[in-house]
């Protein structure tokens, strides 16, 4: 049900999925983070739903997403879970105060090491059992998923500081990948674009990328100062309801 959607007020508004990755079809839909905060009321009798899936349809165009209340943002910022990356990596499309001084925590906690080790057991799913290491072929989609998170773990290497960009092509432009490897991932997010469905022969190049991405050694742990980020949030959500 979304009526606790209904019922919220918005916070925050992000595109993420192919959209914000730059690879979306003429007949992708949309992919949405939304972030919201609910009556104060519905707090106190612990009536609010963390997170929901929600799916809509406007003129034709598939909507889907996540809606994270508050609490559970701020939770996802200060524990570093990747929610909060997807949500603040995406393309903000509405944003308030609120929701900007949840992004400036999440910059301030962001930990590479983090989201370099999600990201690559992400890579070696697909690695292994999304396409497999004896298939010659997959489809664009597949692959290049597998590219664009070797390309996104790639980039953390090259900046520990800050957190790699949604976009798969400037993730590419920015990677510390041959001249070579870049011209046929750019080619491969072309044929992705124009049919994700399409076939892909799997090539030497490909599976070394994604040997060398997951050979990358992981960062150092960012520690940040928790207990004051906490109380900031906090403050923060209570002086919504003063």
């Amino acid at each position: 049900s979304n009526t606790g959607f209904l019922a919220s007020s918005v916070l925050y508004i992000a595109a993420v999925g192919s959209r914000a990755k730059g690879l979306a079809s003429k007949h992708s839909d949309y992919d949405m983070k939304v972030i919201t905060l609910s009556p104060k009321n519905s707090y106190m009798l612990q009536q609010v739903k963390r997170t929901f899936h929600f799916s809509t349809d406007i003129d034709g165009i598939e909507i889907e997403g996540v809606v994270i209340d508050y609490l559970a943002a701020a939770d996802f910022v200060l524990t570093n879970n990747t929610t909060a990356y997807e949500a603040f990596a995406g393309i903000p499309l509405y944003t308030t105060k609120l929701a900007d001084s949840l992004r400036k925590a999440w910059l301030d906690v962001y930990d590479p090491a983090n989201l370099h080790k999600s990201l690559a057991g992400m890579l070696v799913s697909y690695k292994v059992k999304k396409i497999g290491k004896e298939t010659r072929r997959t489809t664009t989609k597949t692959a290049g998923e597998a590219v664009y998170l070797a390309s996104k773990i790639a980039n953390i290497s090259e900046s520990i500081r800050r957190p790699p960009t949604f976009n798969a092509r400037e993730l590419v432009t920015n990677a510390p990948f041959a001249d070579s490897d870049k011209s046929w991932v750019h080619e491969l997010f072309d044929r992705r674009v124009a049919d994700k469905t399409a076939h892909y022969d799997l090539h030497p190049e490909f599976w070394a990328l994604l040997d060398r991405a997951l050979a990358i050694q992981q960062p150092a742990k960012h520690q940040a100062d928790i207990k004051v980020l906490t109380e900031m949030l906090n403050d923060e959500f209570l002086g919504e309801f003063e």
